[in-house]
């Protein structure tokens, strides 16, 4: 059952994540690096509200939707959805305009701020609604609403760069377009009904008991991934915030996206491991669910880092090619450590009811953001900059290290991690020895043969392992 209920929901797990990755690319054969900065700054503006704002909510309504499954209790979630949706709408476009009026050097136009409310609310809407026809089981739902907002902007972006006006406003409009028709096309698949509005104190004070906590944590988790173009921002204007996004959001979504492949099921594995065979059960399954992360996120990262150049010579747009290339190793390596921090140490802290200490894991990795990418910035320029957010990363991840093994027992195995580590730097010398030319060819050629190395090499170090884990893995190997 729970790989079925994974693969049902893969589709719409996937199709954004890559559709963001293909836009980090697309964009800049459209963009200067001003405009893309401005979009990245907009983007950052809509998650704060986001987290802010909404994200309570979400928590709530992810948590008990589906103990709303009565005719009357869901007749009072849907009139206390439609209250919450149309008084946080307004909050959500004053504060996204307000908090990007700050940071830009330019006043924005009446035009502009129109586009950047309505993308930062229809957006906030398809993420807050995929999440709850996730919990209700509406599978339908969920893939349109997670799937249709990044593949529609991606499409009416690259023609409204083309056709209407390369400015970021065209973009924040094309997207918000795209996930309007998502959330028209999405909502009639699940079990919510815009309703007479109205919420009962209970709900309310439930609803705000549940996610509140949540608010300082998410905001913080938004501090560790945007901080970068924040303190960029302030050093070297949306130019360089530009020239730093399309490496910044690769890294993260590339390593998200390797992540997702073996983190789709995970928590609830550990959580039935810990319902049916105690402690030690669920940690041996995080401990699994660690070590096959990780995996995959080695090699990605290594290869990433050899295939920069080339990559960036054939996809991105001449003024972001050597930016893209000199940080993208360092932003994978800053979005491996967040997809291992919140998949792995994370998990297991959340697994064992310490939700306090797992929140302190982002406040950490924010404050090193702040210190060591401004330190980085003026040390270093932006590869500094970004170098320094690795570092912010790295730290973070290891403090939810420290924090899972003491509070959780929660390890990784010294004998896997030797393992990855062999079956990668195989995997990188072969890459490495390779005379592949800046083409297409040579690129995928040096894609397959460090692909083939790598699964060779793991294949004959984990033989011996295989089997256990297929017994014992809700994944399959």
């Amino acid at each position: 059952m729970l790989i079925a209920r994974t693969l049902r929901t893969m589709p719409g797990q996937v199709a954004g994540p890559l559709a963001q990755m293909a836009a980090a690319v697309a964009f800049t054969h459209w963009l200067s690096p001003e405009a893309l900065g401005v979009y990245a700054l907009a983007w950052a503006a809509q998650e704060l509200v986001y987290y802010g704002v909404v994200a309570w909510w979400t928590s709530f309504v992810q948590r008990y939707a589906a103990a709303h499954a009565e005719p009357v209790d869901r007749a009072r979630l849907n009139a206390a959805e439609t209250a919450i949706q149309l008084i946080s709408a307004l909050l959500q476009a004053i504060v996204a305009c307000a908090a990007l009026s700050l940071v830009l050097d330019a006043v924005p136009t009446a035009g502009f701020l129109a586009a950047l409310a309505a993308f930062t609310v229809t957006r906030n809407a398809a993420t807050h609604f995929a999440a709850r026809a996730r919990a209700e089981d509406s599978d339908l739902a969920f893939t349109i609403l997670q799937a249709g907002g990044p593949l529609g902007g991606l499409a009416l972006g690259i023609v409204a760069l083309s056709s209407i006006s390369p400015t970021a406003e065209a973009l924040l409009i094309a997207y918000a377009i795209a996930q309007g028709l998502s959330l028209s096309a999405g909502l009639p698949f699940m079990r919510f009904t815009p309703t007479r509005p109205k919420v009962d104190r209970a709900m309310l004070r439930s609803s705000w008991t549940y996610g509140a906590p949540l608010v300082m944590a998410h905001l913080f988790e938004w501090a560790a991934n945007h901080g970068v173009r924040l303190i960029v921002e302030v050093g070297q204007g949306t130019e360089g915030v530009g020239l730093v996004t399309t490496a910044w959001w690769l890294g993260l979504r590339i390593a998200a996206f390797v992540a997702l492949i073996v983190t789709g099921a995970t928590f609830a594995a550990a959580i039935r491991e810990l319902d049916t065979k105690g402690p030690d059960g669920a940690r041996r399954q995080l401990a699994d669910n660690g070590a096959l992360m990780l995996a995959l996120l080695a090699p990605a990262v290594a290869g990433g880092a050899l295939l920069s150049q080339a990559f960036s010579n054939i996809a991105v747009a001449e003024p972001f090619r050597a930016a893209t290339a000199l940080l993208l190793p360092f932003a994978l390596a800053a979005g491996a450590c967040k997809a291992f921090r919140e998949h792995g140490p994370e998990q297991a802290l959340l697994v064992f009811g310490r939700t306090r200490a797992a929140a302190m894991t982002a406040f950490v990795e924010a404050i090193a953001t702040a210190v060591l990418c401004t330190g980085g910035l003026l040390l270093g320029g932006l590869l500094g900059a970004v170098a320094g957010a690795a570092l912010a990363s790295l730290a973070g991840a290891a403090f939810a290290q420290i924090s899972a093994m003491r509070l959780t027992g929660y390890t990784l195995r010294l004998a896997d991690l030797a393992r990855i580590a062999a079956a990668t730097v195989l995997m990188a010398a072969a890459v490495y020895a390779l005379p592949y030319r800046d083409d297409i060819a040579g690129l995928l050629l040096a894609v397959l043969v460090g692909a083939l190395v790598y699964g060779v090499a793991s294949l004959i170090l984990w033989r011996g392992h295989l089997r256990s884990w297929r017994a014992r893995s809700a994944l399959p190997v």
